[in-house]
């Protein structure tokens, strides 16, 4: 089967210190930025469109107006002496080749980042989603939960992830008084993305989504070495990974055969491997779904990669037999076996 995406494409901030901001050059001083409101949430969201080339099929993830990352730098200093400041996505725009996302930025304080007189280049991490408790000149960190939401447009119907989830990181370095410093985010999660139906014309309310690993964590905490963007687990793995229905109508996933639905679930920014698909639903028994090729190999799913496993069509009745299930991961012609 054709693997649908292998990479992401990355994300580039661009400010004017950070970003194409306002900036004020006051007389014998740094670069200042000018101050907004702090959000109430972190959003990005997957664009839909996917460039292929070199045999890899990427998805764009676009930065959403008030969207908030966290900057920090090595000699830069806002004007409370702090190496940090939070900053919110004020405008948006796609490359021409509509790989990348641009987005220019301002403060979220009183102050952003200064220009410091200083030696040699600049260094500044950035993190998403914003946290100063979880960036500094050292590591990255962020946690994988094991249960996640599913969030509803009540006027559409559309079901989409929680993109907190989706964490980035981003390393840039820069000439002092440099006119602009570019971000490049990259993700720093995993993702699985399965596309459901109902099997025939009958309608399945599931009650129950959930991902198991019998060897690797799934889920829990991880950190992002700063000086090279290497990730490590931390703390006790989590080897499962579950959707939170609460938030969607009668707190369950209705799908059916002629309207599939798209849920994705996050991952910690390692390979994941050995998985098993369990979905309980109000027409169903429990199934079960080993994510193996057709000679019973278990699939590896690398790190830092979003996958879309298509065609997954549930039973309409309760049965206890297995049913087969069409995928689109590997090789053209594979199927998985339900139990």
């Amino acid at each position: 089967m054709e693997r649908i995406m292998k990479g992401f494409a990355l994300l580039m901030l661009a400010c004017g210190m950070l970003a194409g901001c306002d900036k004020v050059r006051m007389t014998g001083s740094e670069i200042v930025f000018q101050a907004s409101s702090v959000p109430t949430a972190t959003r990005t969201a997957y664009s839909g469109e996917r460039t292929s080339g070199s045999g890899v099929v990427k998805e764009r993830i676009d930065w959403v107006k008030d969207d908030m990352i966290t900057v920090w730098s090595d000699k830069a200093r806002t004007l409370d002496n702090a190496p940090y400041q939070d900053y919110i996505i004020k405008t948006v725009e796609t490359d021409d080749d509509r790989i990348r996302s641009r987005a220019t930025v301002k403060a979220t304080g009183d102050n952003g980042l200064l220009w410091e007189p200083a030696l040699g280049p600049y260094t500044f991490y950035a993190r998403y989603p914003g946290d100063q408790e979880k960036l500094d000149g050292n590591k990255m960190t962020g946690t994988i939960p094991a249960t996640q939401t599913l969030l509803y447009d009540s006027e559409t119907g559309a079901i989409r992830p929680d993109m907190q989830y989706a964490f980035m990181f981003a390393k840039a370095t820069a000439p002092v008084d440099a006119e602009k410093v570019l971000l490049p985010f990259a993700p720093m999660f995993t993702a699985l993305e399965f596309e459901v139906g109902g099997g025939g014309n009958g309608q399945v309310d599931l009650t129950s989504f959930k991902l198991t690993s019998t060897t690797d964590a799934i889920t829990g905490g991880f950190e992002v070495a700063c000086a090279n963007g290497t990730a490590s687990l931390t703390g006790t793995p989590g080897l499962t990974a579950s959707l939170d229905f609460s938030n969607l109508p009668n707190g369950k996933l209705t799908v059916t055969g002629t309207t599939p639905v798209t849920v994705t679930l996050f991952g910690v920014p390692k390979d994941l491997k050995n998985l098993t698909l369990e979905v309980k639903g109000d027409q169903i028994l429990t199934r079960t779904l080993k994510l193996s090729d057709k000679n019973g190999n278990m699939l590896k799913f690398d790190a830092c990669k979003k996958y879309r496993l298509l065609g997954l069509s549930l039973p309409e009745l309760l049965k206890a037999e297995g049913e087969d299930v069409d995928w689109d991961i590997q090789a053209i012609g594979e199927t998985l076996i339900w139990d």
